[in-house]
């Protein structure tokens, strides 16, 4: 199956710039195949927790929504330099010019904890940053507007950090936020102090720690390693990155400092195709997907990996079907999730349905993603299997010469679409009661004298005998019938009943038929209604699409025309309505048509006595007008309730199946066992095989011994 697309936003048009190009480190974590679903960071706030943004960038004018300072020095935004460049990585503007960040329609909240002493020397206190996390937390009523998602920590500190800062990031993973924070540009196999605030368990879910790869993917020999918090740990590109300085310009900036926003806007980004992800499923998601570097698996030195924003926007196995209201209620196996179109009908032209993966995102997929077609040329054989045929109703209802009262048992032993037990009783001149076991419907529901016998009883066709009788081809082996008749200077009739198993479950079918002869002209009439549980014109649902089931009927026209003894020639043409139906659950079908047609030639062969010689025909039940009525999920809300909308599908095939059957048959003489023995050999093709108009054709033959005893 191909991997669908998540429901997003407008696709970013066109993606590769030269701005994109500028901005390394948008190829370096595939965000392009974010842009391309029409993620990009719009309606999440990142705050960068930092010395401050320039307010006078051209990358960044327009996107700081406030300017807030915790250091008491720098009311304006602080020194501007170093946060400048950061913010820049994250959301710079995409206006064609320069570069611009991973997530480009953010906004930013600039949060200035960076001071300046007279030294030169540039620091920020524990207190100024447990300040602005109580802030980003929502825990000081002075900045109750502030709404970050994403706290982005570009700093790194010899020290843990104090009971009130960790206090605070507590306090912003209960409000749901993500913390963001730089490993340190130390080159020691363990992050910075600073970072390893994520032993936490309060904290650690929401928090992700950031090293630097170079653009060959390989850590850079400044940042610091995974060490013993691997689990924590992911990497970004962070060397040489081209970004903005205060002065409208442009700087080069490596560091833990510039991998980490790389990895605040790819979370934003996240955020903005996914607004129902908690924080925690956030951070778990950026290090499920991580390109794997290193050791395999979570490793000491790259954690879980590189930051991949393509990877994060595909689905996360195992993919299931909702047969809920909800995300979080009951779900099936895609695996089991199929629907076998039959011959019939055609794949789904058009509708769609979702897929939950494992965080419960909702993709996109074409219905004919499920379907699968069966083949039909093989299916309407009977007795490939080499075992022998008894006599079939049909043949017994055309010579209703048993005096009154007699009774006729034919046996085949363990049979598959062969008749095992069949009984004919004549209960006066011109009136029969029959009733079988263990038979192919077909016997049954034949017409006298459509299906020419090749001996012993059984069909001279193997391949498109469906054709002729399409109503019998839906039942599967295992049929018991009743029939009944009359007969009268050339005028006969039929009523039955049969029952069985079919592809999926239990059918059905009643049929009633009239012929009239005159001469060597046969008219003949039937009409039959079939009952399917399980199955629907051979068309079935399976896991989340399970319940097909319905009711067709099926009007019949025929012709046969005797020309002298032996030779024939037949046509049949039958109609079919489905009068209510479903493949199964959402999948209602209505409006649905379809017809079959043979024609017939046979014969004696001519080169020994009792030699047949038979050509047929065909086409095979095909809807002609089909439509399925869907009411499948197409999408989830914020809270997780499934969105389900009506669609009216067509599933007409696109092609028309044509078959043709040559077949031969002569006696053999008796062997000593038995009484009679007969060898069938027939040849036949397929043309657009299925009602597929790409199907190539398809071609058999086929050779046949039975005896009879």
């Amino acid at each position: 199956m191909d991997i669908p697309s998540p429901v997003v936003r407008t696709p970013v048009v066109p993606i590769r710039t030269v701005e994109y190009d500028n901005s390394t480190y948008l190829d370096g974590i595939h965000a392009d195949g974010a842009y391309a679903l029409g993620a990009t960071g719009n309606g999440i706030n990142i705050a960068i927790i930092d010395d401050g943004i320039s307010e006078t960038s051209p990358e960044l004018s327009g996107r700081v929504r406030e300017y807030i300072d915790t250091t008491g020095s720098y009311p304006s935004g602080g020194l501007a330099e170093h946060g400048t460049s950061v913010a820049s990585i994250a959301a710079a503007v995409r206006d064609g010019t320069g570069i611009h960040g991973v997530a480009f329609n953010s906004y930013l909240y600039d949060i200035n904890v960076f001071t300046k002493a007279a030294s030169g020397d540039v620091s920020a206190t524990d207190a100024d940053i447990g300040e602005a996390l109580n802030i980003v937390a929502g825990n000081n009523p002075a900045y109750s507007s502030v709404n970050a998602r994403i706290a982005n920590m570009s700093l790194a500190g010899d020290g843990s950090f104090s009971s009130f800062t960790l206090g605070a990031m507590r306090s912003v993973a209960a409000a749901d936020r993500v913390m963001v924070i730089s490993a340190g540009n130390d080159g020691n196999a363990q992050p910075a102090p600073t970072a390893r605030a994520v032993t936490d368990p309060n904290i650690g879910p929401s928090m992700l720690i950031v090293g630097a790869v170079d653009d060959t993917g390989t850590i850079t020999g400044f940042s610091n390693r995974a060490g013993s918090y691997g689990e924590y740990f992911v990497v970004a590109p962070g060397q040489r990155l081209i970004t903005a300085a205060p002065d409208g310009g442009y700087v080069f900036f490596s560091g833990t400092s510039a991998a980490t926003p790389v990895v605040s806007g790819a979370l934003a980004v996240l955020a903005n195709a996914y607004p129902f992800l908690t924080g925690p499923q956030l951070v778990a998601l950026i290090k499920q997907t991580a390109d794997d570097l290193g050791a395999p698996g979570v490793d000491a030195v790259y954690g879980s990996g590189l930051v991949n924003l393509t990877t994060a926007m595909n689905p996360v196995a195992p993919l299931v079907m909702t047969v809920g209201n909800t995300v979080y209620a009951l779900t099936a196996p895609l695996s089991a999730a199929t629907i076998a179109t039959g011959s019939v009908l055609g794949g789904f032209k058009g509708g769609n349905t979702i897929l939950l993966d494992a965080y419960r995102r909702a993709y996109t997929v074409p219905l004919d993603t499920f379907t699968a077609r069966r083949a039909s040329l093989f299916d309407g054989f009977t007795g490939i299997d080499g075992r022998a045929s008894g006599v079939g109703i049909a043949t017994l209802l055309d010579n209703w010469y048993p005096e009154k009262g007699a009774s006729l048992a034919f046996g085949s032993g363990v049979a598959a679409r062969h008749v095992s037990a069949a009984h004919a009783v004549a209960l006066s001149g011109n009136t029969f009661a029959m009733s079988m076991r263990h038979a192919g419907v077909a016997s049954l529901v034949a017409m006298s004298g459509l299906e020419p016998a090749a001996g012993n009883g059984r069909s001279l066709f193997l391949s498109t005998g469906a054709a002729a009788t399409p109503q019998g081809a839906f039942f599967d082996e295992g049929v018991s019938g009743v029939a009944l008749g009359w007969r009268r200077d050339g005028l006969r009739m039929t009523a039955s009943y049969a029952a069985g198993r079919n592809i999926r479950g239990q059918s059905d079918l009643m049929q009633s038929s009239m012929a009239v002869k005159t001469g060597p002209v046969e008219w003949g009439l039937s009409g039959s209604l079939l009952n399917e549980d399980g199955s629907l014109l051979g068309a079935f649902g399976q896991g989340a699409f399970a319940g097909a089931g319905g009711r067709t009927g099926f009007a019949t026209a025929s012709f046969r025309y005797e020309a002298g003894a032996d030779w024939s020639f037949a046509a049949t043409y039958t109609r079919a309505r489905l009068e209510e139906g479903t493949l199964g659950n959402g999948l209602a079908l209505r409006n649905v048509e379809g017809d079959a047609m043979s024609v017939t030639l046979s014969g004696p062969a001519g080169w020994r006595e009792g030699d047949r010689l038979g050509f047929r025909m065909a086409q095979p039940l095909r809807a002609e007008k089909a439509t399925a009525n869907v009411w499948l999920p197409v999408g989830r809300d914020m809270a997780g309730n499934i969105l389900r909308r009506h669609q009216a599908v067509g599933m007409e095939p696109d092609g028309r199946e044509l078959d043709f059957e040559l077949a031969y048959a002569t006696p053999l003489p008796e062997i000593v066992w038995g009484r009679a023995a007969f060898l069938t050999l027939n040849g036949f093709a397929a043309l657009q095989p299925d009602h597929v108009a790409s199907a190539g054709p398809a071609y058999g033959m086929a050779a046949q011994f039975t005896f009879r005893w």
